[in-house]
């Protein structure tokens, strides 16, 4: 997902930029976090 987004004041444009999010797989996330504490202990 990109955000790009603007912001104005009354008179002008005084930033701008873009915001960038990664969609993740809550499983497969989950358990690469559970075999990565099994290896800590």
């Amino acid at each position: 997902m990109i955000f790009d987004f603007t912001v104005t004041d009354a008179l002008d444009e005084v930033a701008w930029g873009k915001h960038i999010r990664f969609i993740v797989c809550l499983e497969k996330t989950a358990q690469r976090l559970k075999a990565k504490q099994a290896k800590i202990g």
